[in-house]
C-alpha cells in the first residue's frame, strides 16, 4: 500500500514537471516565431541556433519525463481504463469519432473565403498520450499566441492519437499555420514533432473527417465542402520546415497511409 501511495507521488510530481517543461516549450517556440517577425503565420524554421537549441533541449526532457510518467502509469493502470481504452477504440471502429469543442476564445479574425486546400501539420512539441493530454496541449499553445498578442490557436481541427477530433480556430476564420497560405485553406493538425508517427486511430479519423468535414457533427469546425473534393498538403510543401514530418504521408493521402 505503501509503495503504491509513493507511486501515486512520484508520479504527480512527474506531471508537473512536465506541465511546466511543456509551458517552457511553448514559450520558446512562440518566441522564436515572434524573433522571426511571424505574427499570427507560419511555423517556419529559419536559423536561430540558440532558440532551436533551447527547444531540441525541452523537447528532450518532455521525452524523459513522460517516459518516466508511463513507467509510473503502468504500475498504477487499471481495469477501468483498460476498458474505457478499449471501448474508445470500438466506437472509433464502428461510429464517427468523437467530436470535442474547446470553445477556444479568440481575438478578432478575417473571414475565411473561397477554400480550395488542406495543409497538415505538426506541433514541433511532445504527441499527445491520450485525448485528455491532446485538449491540455492545445489550451497551452493557445494561450502562449495569445500573450503573443496573437489571434490565438492557428490550426482548426486536431487528430488526436485516441481517435477524437478536437475543435480549435472555427472553420469560418482565416488560420495561422502557413506563411502566405493562410487565406483559401484549412490547417489541420496532429501533435508531435520529428520522428513521431501518426496512430492508427489518427488514421481512420483523418480519413472520417476528409469524407465528412461538412456535416453538422462538425459544429464550428464545419467545412464548406467535404475536405476530400481538394488538394492536400503538408506545411513544408509551402514553407521551408521539417513539418509535418512523418505524418506528411499520411495527410497526402487523406488518411489512407
Amino acid at each position: 500500500m505503501n509503495k503504491r501511495k509513493e507511486a501515486r507521488k512520484q508520479l504527480a510530481q512527474l506531471k508537473r514537471d512536465e506541465d511546466k517543461l511543456v509551458k517552457d516549450l511553448a514559450r520558446a517556440v512562440a518566441n522564436y516565431e515572434k524573433l522571426n517577425g511571424l505574427k499570427d503565420s507560419a511555423k517556419i524554421e529559419l536559423p536561430d541556433p540558440t532558440v532551436r537549441a533551447q527547444i531540441e533541449d525541452l523537447n528532450k526532457k518532455i521525452k524523459i519525463t513522460r517516459r518516466n510518467i508511463r513507467r509510473r502509469k503502468r504500475r498504477l493502470s487499471s481495469l477501468r481504463e483498460n476498458i474505457t481504452k478499449a471501448s474508445r477504440r470500438l466506437r472509433n471502429l464502428l461510429l464517427r469519432p468523437r467530436i470535442i469543442d474547446l470553445n477556444l476564445a479568440f481575438r478578432p479574425m478575417s473571414v475565411q473565403g473561397s477554400v480550395d486546400k488542406v495543409i497538415g501539420h505538426y506541433t514541433a512539441g511532445p504527441q499527445d498520450e491520450n485525448t485528455k493530454d491532446a485538449i491540455r496541449l492545445c489550451k497551452i499553445y493557445h494561450q502562449a499566441h495569445l500573450n503573443q498578442g496573437w489571434s490565438g490557436e492557428a490550426y482548426m481541427v486536431n487528430f488526436t492519437v485516441d481517435g477524437d477530433i478536437l475543435l480549435l480556430r472555427p472553420a469560418q476564420w482565416v488560420g495561422a499555420h502557413t506563411l502566405g497560405y493562410n487565406t483559401g485553406s484549412y490547417g489541420i493538425m496532429c501533435h508531435g514533432t520529428t520522428g513521431d508517427k501518426p496512430t492508427k486511430a489518427q488514421k481512420r479519423t483523418i480519413r472520417w473527417w476528409a469524407k465528412n468535414g461538412h456535416k453538422n457533427a462538425m459544429k464550428s469546425g464545419k467545412t464548406a465542402f467535404p475536405p476530400k473534393d481538394v488538394r492536400w498538403y503538408g506545411h513544408n510543401d509551402f514553407n521551408p520546415t521539417s513539418c509535418p514530418g512523418s505524418f506528411k504521408d499520411t495527410y497526402l493521402s487523406k488518411g489512407v497511409r
